[in-house]
């Protein structure tokens, strides 16, 4: 009973929380250098990157994690979370099958994991796939389903057991308050809302919320900037011809929608001739990469954008086996924005963001 109404408790609680190395290497997810490829005589921790290496299902709770794509440090560290709860120590095995960006090859890697006949099916979703089939077959094998990041559109709640996002109204709020810190009432700001990838999980909820806080603002002009598919010659041309189409007198702003377009756009700025203000620059997901650029003076600020699935994920699933009620949907709310006042030192010391 303590344990039952303990996982109930933590349940309610998901503020963001230091991800922590792991605790069967004592390395992070990038020294590591990738998955684990080891069979299981070799590697005793039960996380293989293949479905040749998962055992049978014994005294342990089988769990397939699906990714669409692997691809930043962000997404590097949310999966890190998931190895550093998932393991024998804790009483799981895992599969890690990465997507690297492929929708057809996530489906397929889904359907493996149900025909492995999984315990659990955790899925970070690429968008716009065909989850129809995949969807009912791990329904009809009684597996249940938990998205992690974003549900995909047109997903019944039905069709899943939970879903774990980050809290994009909370993330757009703590932009829009630091904003207000940083820009005097009666100014006229424009705001250029710049994504590199609308697949990237994440990034274009963020923006949409960020738009929609913001918009409410009588002096605050937004625009949406996507830059996905251009050259680095057309991103630079784009942002000068954001500055300098210009009537008034105006405080620019760049809200970039995640960290990896936060790269993007610091390096470009850097390339260009405009001689006026330099825009403040904001970017979600705080990345060690981020932080770096914020102590360098290259970047404003950063809001923190939640990585620490794992113990949610652990504490849904422990609930479930205990066959406790669950919410459809639980939100990693943020905390806070790390900015120049910061001790960046000291939390640089403590970020465990990797690059990949």
């Amino acid at each position: 009973m303590v344990l039952v109404m303990t996982a109930l408790t933590a349940l309610t609680c998901f503020a963001c929380r230091s991800t922590r190395v792991s605790p069967y290497t004592g390395e992070t997810l990038a020294e590591e250098s990738g998955f684990i490829e080891q069979s299981p005589e070799e590697d005793p921790n039960g996380i293989y990157d293949t479905l040749e290496d998962l055992g049978p299902s014994h005294d342990k709770i089988r769990i397939g994690f699906s990714a669409g794509g692997l691809d930043s440090e962000f997404l590097l560290d949310v999966a890190e979370s998931l190895r550093a709860c998932f393991h024998n120590g804790n009483g799981y095995e895992m599969v890690i099958l990465d997507a690297h960006m492929e929708q057809d090859q996530q489906i397929k890697d889904i359907r493996r994991l149900i025909e492995a006949a999984v315990d659990y099916l955790i899925i970070l979703p690429l968008p716009d796939c065909d989850w129809t089939v995949p969807l009912a077959q791990a329904g009809e094998a009684d597996i249940p389903v938990l998205f992690i990041g974003d549900v995909p559109d047109g997903i019944d709640e039905e069709d899943y057991l939970s879903a774990v996002t980050g809290d994009a109204q909370s993330e757009s709020q703590l932009a829009v308050s630091w904003l207000h810190s940083h820009v005097e009432t009666d100014d006229m700001v424009r705001i250029a809302c710049v994504n590199m990838d609308e697949m990237a999980p994440g990034g274009k909820q963020r923006i949409d919320a960020f738009m929609e806080t913001a918009q409410k603002e009588s002096s605050w002009q937004t625009e949406y900037l996507l830059l996905d598919g251009k050259t680095d010659s057309e991103i630079k041309a784009a942002l000068d011809e954001w500055l300098e189409d210009d009537g008034m007198d105006s405080k620019h702003v760049i809200v970039c929608a995640n960290g990896t377009t936060g790269e993007y756009i610091t390096d470009a700025l850097e390339n260009l001739d405009y001689d006026g203000t330099a825009p403040l620059i904001l970017t979600f997901e705080s990345t060690r990469t981020m932080l770096e650029r914020i102590r360098q003076d290259r970047l404003s600020a950063a809001v923190e954008s939640c990585t620490d699935y794992g113990n949610t994920v652990d504490e849904i699933i422990q609930s479930h086996s205990y066959g406790m009620a669950l919410q459809k949907n639980y939100l990693l709310t943020p905390e806070r924005v790390y900015d120049e006042t910061g001790d960046l030192e000291r939390i640089l010391e403590e970020r465990v963001y990797t690059n990949p």
